[in-house]
């Protein structure tokens, strides 16, 4: 079993800083550790991490990335997932 986090700081995290803190956080727990940015995260990501249960809630911080994840859900998922019923479709019948 592994826990997803997702952070966010003043600015980017570097991909080193992440890699320390979830060494840390295993280290301390004993579970394989998932981290992520928010701030270097976009598409279907950033939308399952924002919608995940907040920890620690800033309001306002949280709000920004909400608008991000819903515009992704609002403006490309439903591309994406049409691209996929065609995939299927396609492959189904052999093309």
């Amino acid at each position: 079993s592994d826990a997803d986090i997702a952070v966010a700081g003043k600015k980017k995290f570097s991909i080193s800083t992440l890699a320390d803190i979830a060494v840390r956080i295993e280290k301390q727990t004993g579970i394989t550790i998932d981290i992520i940015d928010l701030y270097s995260s976009e598409g279907l990501i950033l939308y399952e991490s924002i919608c995940g249960i907040p920890l620690v809630d800033n309001p306002p911080l949280r709000t920004e990335f909400t608008i991000k994840a819903l515009g992704f859900k609002e403006d490309f998922l439903p591309q994406l997932n049409a691209l996929k019923l065609e995939r299927a479709r396609r492959f189904s019948s052999g093309y």
